[in-house]
This record gives structure tokens, C-alpha cells and sequence, in this order.
């Protein structure tokens, strides 16, 4: 592979991945199914780019779902132990309550 071919490989490779990245994940996952091309004009992408491509997003989406699960449960344990300590204070408040009426 020549210095142009190169360059015009990496240009095209850009413009493919700036269109997916335009047309969305499920998009482009539906038009690759359908063996519908991703961009408008040839050269159009090879299969194994935009799987690539595909592969990438998916991995992405993964780590953001991941993310977003560990600040759930996260919250989700501040709220437990908050809950807790303030069944407490009431059981101690109420306590001094009720000594007074035995």
C-alpha cells in the first residue's frame, strides 16, 4: 500500500466513521443487517469496519450502562444507611417518650 493509498484509506475511514457516528448505533446495526450502505457515496465502507465499528459502540454503550449501574446501587446503599440511622433516631426519640409516660 502506497503513501496515497494510505491517505485515502484513512480519509475514507474518517468520513465512514464521522457518518456512523451520525447516523447512530442502531442505525447503522439495522442498515448492516439489511445490507443497506452506511454512507451516500462509494467508496462505501467494508463490512469488517463498520462490525468494528459496531463492536466499539457496543463496548461504549456497556461501560455506560456499567457506570450507571454502580451510581444506582451506590445511592441506592446511601439511602439504606440513612434510612437505618434514622429509624434509629426515632426509635430513641420515641423511647424517651414513651419512659416518660411508664
Amino acid at each position: 500500500m502506497n503513501i496515497d493509498a494510505k491517505t485515502r484509506y484513512e480519509q475514507d475511514l474518517r468520513r465512514w466513521r464521522e457518518r456512523m457516528e451520525y447516523l447512530g448505533l442502531e442505525i447503522v446495526r439495522v442498515r448492516f443487517a439489511q445490507g443497506i450502505p452506511v454512507t451516500d457515496q462509494p467508496p462505501y465502507p467494508p463490512p469488517d469496519v463498520i462490525a468494528d465499528w459496531i463492536g466499539e459502540q457496543d463496548v461504549a454503550v456497556q461501560h455506560v450502562e456499567h457506570e450507571r449501574f454502580q451510581t444506582i446501587r451506590r445511592w441506592t446503599i446511601v439511602a439504606a444507611v440513612a434510612s437505618v440511622v434514622a429509624a434509629i433516631g426515632a426509635l430513641v426519640a420515641a423511647w424517651l417518650v414513651i419512659k416518660e409516660w411508664l
